[in-house]
């Protein structure tokens, strides 16, 4: 990756010092003198101090175990739905795109079939004109004459 800047080093510089900050105050505060309680308690009562600690310790996993089972059913909700966010505009999506290939493919045969019925109606035309202003034997003679000269056929 790149260099950071000095902005982003300044502020990575100060969420460090912050959560050391914290973690100071949590262990000057509370750590260390819970710590300092426990050991005296288990100089004067060791048995209750055992039993007391692993009271204490084992109380916390229910509430740990409903943290983790909340974060799994969120994270379970969050990605069923983003799942199925992706399958229904993939779905959309693959509907939107056949409908339009088809009626693109129905615009091309129709492109197709108008084309050639403006060019068979030109040369229905041409004949026409010919074989009425120089009769039939002449103008169908001349009609493919003119249509050779210019390369039609």
């Amino acid at each position: 990756m790149g260099a950071q800047t000095e902005s982003e080093q300044s502020y990575t510089e100060r969420t460090a010092t912050a959560v050391r900050d914290l973690s100071d105050w949590f262990d000057t505060k509370y750590a260390r003198p819970g710590l300092g309680l426990v050991q005296q308690a288990w100089a004067t009562r060791p048995g209750l101090t055992t039993f007391l600690v692993l009271f204490g310790a084992l109380s916390i996993v229910p509430i740990l175990m409903f943290l983790l089972f909340a974060v799994v059913v969120s994270a379970t909700f969050i990605v069923v739905g983003l799942g199925t966010a992706v399958v229904a505009a993939v779905a959309v999506i693959a509907f939107t795109g056949s409908f339009l290939i088809c009626l693109l493919l129905f615009l091309v045969f129709v492109a197709a079939g108008l084309t050639a019925i403006a060019i068979s109606s030109l040369f229905a035309f041409q004949l026409f004109g010919s074989v009425d202003l120089n009769g039939l034997r002449e103008g169908g003679t001349q009609m493919l004459d003119d249509t050779q000269k210019q390369g039609r056929v």
